[in-house]
């Protein structure tokens, strides 16, 4: 028999999902009339799959390294890459593996949902009474605010922390340092959703690195990535030893 303290609780959580769902559905009301209108912000939330390949608007960039990120490549050793501790990716690489991923938009923030290494990035929206990180604050997945302009959503994030594979984690792999700065646009072209990235970290690039991929909506089952630890480093005898156990 359920207790009345149960049911209480029942309908306490029932009512507070119902609320979550008129919330949401007022709120993606909301952005469809201010796309309609041809300015504010999009209705960019929902999940979404890869359309497009890549289109590069900048040389590739292994072409952009200055001499400290050519020495650094040449230095690292892979069996110490991050990623063999299932250590995430960064941006801008997160996207460039073609993994779906889901966008989800909130009155104070945008929230960007990530198969490709379970990545969940928090984008803060401006004028929204957020408090900003404190000076020295640094985090993996960088600080990220947002704002819409012209029917677009556009990111900003810093506050990276050092990273040995941010750039690329191919052999050999490209760095980025607590300087880089990410800049994405989000905009729909019909039944598209497209993005343009800018990346920019004068501590290892000559000049920004920049590209522009599309996607579509989907209704695929959302994979969860799981990497285990002891998993992923069972391959890391079999890697080149530049240095040696």
């Amino acid at each position: 028999m359920t207790t009345r303290r149960e049911t209480v609780l029942m309908r306490g959580a029932l009512g507070a999902i119902l609320l979550l769902a008129v919330a949401s559905g007022q709120l993606a009301a909301r952005l469809d009339a201010q796309s309609a209108a041809g300015g504010g912000a999009p209705n960019l939330s929902g999940r979404w799959a890869r359309a497009e390949g890549t289109s590069r608007l900048s040389p590739p960039v292994n072409e952009l390294l200055n001499g400290r990120a050519r020495a650094l490549r040449g230095v690292l050793d892979e069996a110490a890459y991050p990623k063999y501790d299932c250590v995430a990716a960064t941006m801008p690489r997160i996207p460039t593996d073609g993994y779906n991923f889901q966008i989800r938009q909130e009155a104070d923030r945008v929230l960007l949902m990530y198969e490709k290494d379970d990545v969940v990035r928090t984008v803060w929206l401006r004028g929204n009474g957020h408090q900003a990180p404190k000076s020295g604050e640094y985090f993996l997945q960088g600080y990220s605010t947002g704002w819409y302009e012209d029917g677009q959503l556009l990111v900003e994030t810093t506050r990276f922390v050092y990273d040995p594979h941010g750039f690329s984690d191919g052999s050999p792999t490209i760095a980025s340092s607590q300087r880089k700065k990410v800049i994405e646009r989000y905009w729909l072209d019909g039944d598209r959703l497209r993005v343009e990235v800018t990346a920019e970290d004068p501590l290892m690039l000559n000049a920004p690195y920049r590209y522009r991929y599309a996607w579509e909506r989907t209704d695929d089952e959302w994979l969860a990535f799981e990497c285990d630890v002891e998993n992923s480093q069972t391959i890391l005898p079999f890697l080149p030893q530049k240095y040696g156990p």
